[in-house]
C-alpha cells in the first residue's frame, strides 16, 4: 500500500480530477468547426460524465451505508450536493446533444466550455469535502482490509463496460503497488 490508510473517496476522487481537468481544456482547446475535434470532445465528455456517475451511484449504494451505519446522519449534506451535480450532468449532456447537431456549434461551445468549467470546479470543492469529512468517518470506524472488501464489492456490482471505464480512468492515478493490488482482487 502507497499510502498510510486506504482512502475509499481520494481512491476514485484522483482520476476524476484528472479527467475532469482534461475536458475542461479540451472544451477550451477545441476548433467547434472540426467535426472529428467535436465528436472526440464529445466521446471525452460522455465518459468523463458517465464515470461521474459510476462515481455517485458507488458512494450511494456502498460508502454512504457503511458511513450511515457508524454516524448516523453523518452523510446526509451529500445528497443535496449529488442532487446538483445530477442536474449539471444533464445540463451538460444537453449541451452535447446541442453541439452534435451542428446548430451554432461556436456559441454553444462556448455554453459548454463555461458550463463544464463550473461543474468541474462544483465537483473538486465536492471531492474535497467528502474526503475532509467522510473519508476520515470511514478510516475511523473500518480498517483498510474492510474498506478494500467495500471497493472490491462495488466494482463486482458494476457491469463489465463500467468496469473497464473505472479501471482505465482510476489505475494511472495510482502507485504501482495499489494498481496491481487492486488488478488481481477486480480481475482475478
Amino acid at each position: 500500500m502507497c499510502n498510510d490508510r486506504f482512502d475509499p473517496y481520494a481512491f476514485a476522487h484522483r482520476g476524476l480530477r484528472t479527467v475532469l481537468r482534461a475536458a475542461a481544456e479540451g472544451t477550451l482547446s477545441t476548433d467547434y468547426a472540426d467535426n472529428s475535434q467535436v465528436s472526440a470532445l464529445d466521446e471525452q465528455i460522455r465518459r468523463v460524465l458517465r464515470f461521474v456517475e459510476l462515481h455517485s451511484l458507488v458512494e450511494e449504494e456502498f460508502l454512504k451505508p457503511a458511513i450511515e451505519r457508524m454516524e448516523l446522519g453523518a452523510a446526509v449534506e451529500n445528497d443535496a450536493e449529488h442532487w446538483d451535480m445530477t442536474l449539471d450532468v444533464g445540463n451538460l449532456h444537453g449541451l452535447l446533444q446541442q453541439l452534435r447537431s451542428g446548430v451554432n456549434r461556436p456559441a454553444v461551445g462556448a455554453q459548454l466550455a463555461e458550463t463544464f468549467a463550473r461543474f468541474e470546479t462544483t465537483c473538486r470543492a465536492h471531492f474535497d469535502d467528502e474526503e475532509a469529512k467522510l473519508g476520515p468517518i470511514l478510516r475511523r470506524h473500518y480498517s483498510d482490509d474492510e474498506l478494500r472488501e467495500l471497493h472490491v464489492r462495488a466494482f463486482a456490482a458494476m457491469p463489465e463496460p463500467d468496469l473497464d471505464l473505472t479501471l482505465e480512468i482510476v489505475l494511472p492515478t495510482l502507485c504501482e503497488t495499489d494498481a496491481a493490488e487492486l488488478l488481481r482482487q477486480v480481475r482475478p
